[in-house]
Formats: C-alpha cells, structure tokens, sequence
C-alpha cells in the first residue's frame, strides 16, 4: 500500500481521478521495494554499527534507492550506483533535507501541533528532491535579484 503514494507523487496520472482500487497498484513493484528496503537496512544498520557515522554517510548518499526503484529509472542493485550519481553535488541540501524533516518530525512527535499540515510536506519533501536532484522537475530561477533591478 505505500508504494502507491509514492508512485503516483512521481509519476502523477493527470486525466484520471484516483480510485480506491489505485492503492493496491504497486504490487509488481513489492519484490524491488522489499529487496531495496532491506538491502538499505542492512548498509545503515552497518554503518551506525562502525560509529555511527558512516550510517549517515551511507544514508546521505543512498537515500534515493528507493525512489529509483519505484520510478523505474534502475534495478535494485543499479540505484545503489545512479544514487551516488544524483546526490554527488548534492550532499549539502541533501543533509539540510533531512535535517529540517528530522526536527520536524522530533516536534510532531513531542507536541502534535500541525501534524495534518507539516506530516504531508515532510512527507513529500524527499519525493520533490529526488525529482530535482534526478532533473525531471527543472529548478526554479532566481527572480529576486530581477526584480530588485527593475
């Protein structure tokens, strides 16, 4: 059931209204997001078990697998490789990424206080980095400078 969302956040279907029946779509998809899931698992918990510190590195490098996989762009062994790729320039907004969604979700979880709002955007907020990271969505241009010009 989780593969879904995600899915569809990447590869939205725009003529077609969403269906009960969508969020049981994923199921070729099982195998790879088990298989990429539990590969993962294994190379974090592997680095937290060497000081902790190589766990982060290996998530900062690897954390788009998973979305890789779910878009098709690779195979499971072969998104270990592509995601090196994506996030090589990218390590900086990579760490601010998960910095920002880790104090946010530490302050959901001690307060509750905008859960249905922050929840769904922490929630997309890797989904939109991979997209930009891997070039599908186009940055943005900075049109401050611009203005103040004018």
């Amino acid at each position: 059931v989780a593969i879904h969302p995600d899915k569809e956040t990447i590869q939205p279907k725009s003529n077609r209204p969403a269906e009960f029946s969508d969020l049981f779509n994923g199921g070729p998809l099982f195998l790879p997001a088990l298989g990429i899931s539990v590969l993962m698992g294994l190379a974090v918990m592997g680095g937290f078990l060497l000081l902790i510190i190589p766990g982060f590195i290996v998530l900062l490098i690897w954390w788009p697998c998973y979305l890789l996989v779910i878009d098709g762009k690779s195979s499971v062994m072969d998104s270990f490789g592509l995601a090196r790729t994506i996030t090589e320039g990218n390590l900086g907004p990579t760490f601010l990424m998960w910095l920002v969604s880790g104090i946010a979700l530490i302050g959901l979880c001690a307060c509750c206080v905008g859960f249905l709002f922050a929840a769904p955007l922490i929630m997309l907020l890797p989904v939109v980095a991979y997209l930009m990271m891997s070039g599908q969505i186009p940055p943005q241009p900075d049109t401050s400078f611009q203005k103040r010009m004018v």
